[in-house]
């Protein structure tokens, strides 16, 4: 099975939360296996850096958030925490 990841960019990222989620610069769309993995995170960054190709320089930092069932932004940056967001998004 795969999980579809939207992923935005936003020019002050600093700022963020569920309420100006839906103000991007830019907004993209890809496919992931939706399997554990030990290296899921560090998967879902790079799949973000070829979808945004230019626009994302190799330093820039990748934040990642999902929404979760009480619409509360929740970030994530490890393995872990990758494969929680993914086992809660394909349970519903």
């Amino acid at each position: 099975m795969n999980i579809q990841i939207k992923c935005y960019i936003y020019a002050n990222s600093s700022n963020i939360s569920s309420l100006t989620l839906w103000q991007p610069n830019e907004i993209r769309r890809f496919g992931i296996a939706a399997e554990r993995t030990v290296s899921l995170y560090k998967i879902i960054c790079e799949k973000i850096r070829i979808a945004y190709g230019s626009l994302i320089e190799q330093n820039d930092e990748i934040k990642t958030y999902w929404i979760d069932e009480e619409n509360d932004l929740v970030c994530f940056s490890t393995d872990e925490e990758a494969n929680f967001a993914m086992e809660m998004q394909t349970a519903i």
